[in-house]
């Protein structure tokens, strides 16, 4: 399915079986759940409006503008693939991707929700991964090993349940800055770790 939107009296609607928002092919059709959904150029809107848990089994942005997936409801996908633009999840509910999890592929995705809330993924992949917003978001990820996309905190706090939520290094427990471009001034990172490592761990 590849979003369109502008559905007459509910043009942001991803709901279930209700709302003709999608293409299936170049027919319109409506979102049952496990289906895959892209979203591209095409759309008629980049605003799109949760009121349920929807459950796709990938979503993929192919798009080269930012969209929005706002509202109550919430994802349990298998994966969502970052190839390009932005997708900013900004529902007011907790997240579970439980395929791939999140792959940014040259893509950017961004939690930028009004109220706390969590979101549990692996993640890999090449892009940006941002946190912007006022509140909290807790994020657990099984593995992500393979994540080597740049990891933005522009707001509020990102709170990791793994200790190695973020780390794409060799040894673990270790956080690596890389420094690229001129090395003519100094490289100051603005960046503080507080805590207690136990004795012997």
């Amino acid at each position: 399915l590849v979003w369109q939107g502008g559905a007459l009296g509910s043009p942001n609607a991803w709901d279930v079986v209700t709302t003709v928002n999608w293409l299936n092919g170049v027919l319109p059709d409506k979102f049952f759940q496990g289906d895959s959904v892209t979203f591209d150029d095409t759309a008629t809107t980049t605003l799109v409006t949760m009121s349920t848990q929807v459950k796709p089994s990938s979503i993929t942005n192919n798009g080269s503008a930012t969209y929005t997936l706002n509202g109550s409801g919430s994802l349990l996908a298998g994966t969502l693939i970052a190839n390009s633009g932005k997708i900013v999840i900004a529902n007011t509910n907790n997240n579970l991707f439980n395929g791939d999890g999140i792959v940014l592929n040259g893509g950017t995705v961004e939690f930028n929700q009004s109220s706390a809330a969590s979101v549990t993924a692996k993640l890999s992949g090449v892009g940006s991964l941002e946190k912007s917003g006022v509140n909290t978001l807790t994020l657990t990820s099984p593995d992500s090993t393979n994540l080597f996309a740049a990891v933005n905190i522009k707001g509020g706090t990102l709170r990791p349940t793994t200790p190695n939520a973020l780390e794409a290094g060799a040894v673990p427990g270790r956080f690596t800055v890389t420094r690229k471009g001129s090395t003519a001034a100094d490289f100051v990172v603005p960046y503080t770790i507080t805590g207690t490592a136990a004795a012997g761990s």
